[in-house]
């Protein structure tokens, strides 16, 4: 609990049922002040709920906004849809054949590494991103997929 109010020092939450009409009038009011939305939402979901990244940044031309997802937003082919668990990109990607226990079973490698080196990129696209707003005046749709 410590932690958690150091690291959230002034900031404010808000929860919405992003499945109620009224809500999604909140939504897009609250975006358009804001600089940067930062969703993990698969394409299908954020679709059922009429919030598509593009079409925000769309109705919201300086918003930022960072699809983080395990296979992509777009682009992804038969993948859009599956949930991007750590497990089953650390299977994927080989990560879990680097580290073995004493019988030579892989095994979980003792960190997050696959959520680090996320957040960091999603934190470098975004500076990113906010520069070039800085620049052009423009937002931009950042894909998770666009990251790697």
């Amino acid at each position: 609990m410590g932690y958690f109010a150091l690291l959230n020092q002034r900031k404010r939450s808000i929860v919405l049922d992003l499945k109620s009409d009224t809500v999604l009038e909140v939504l897009h009011r609250l975006l358009a002040d804001a600089d940067v939305l930062i969703t993990n939402m698969r394409h299908q979901a954020l679709s059922r709920l009429t919030i598509l990244p593009a079409s925000l940044v769309q109705r919201h031309p300086s918003l930022i906004v960072l699809s983080l997802t395990g296979f992509g937003l777009t682009n992804a082919g038969p993948d859009t849809n599956r949930g991007g668990l750590a497990p089953v990109a650390k299977a994927l990607s080989g990560t879990t054949s680097l580290t073995r226990d004493r019988e030579g079973r892989a095994t979980w490698c003792g960190f997050a590494l696959g959520e680090i080196i996320a957040r960091m990129t999603a934190h470098s696209a975004i500076l990113l991103a906010m520069r070039q707003r800085d620049l052009t005046g423009q937002g931009r749709l950042i894909d998770s997929r666009s990251m790697s």
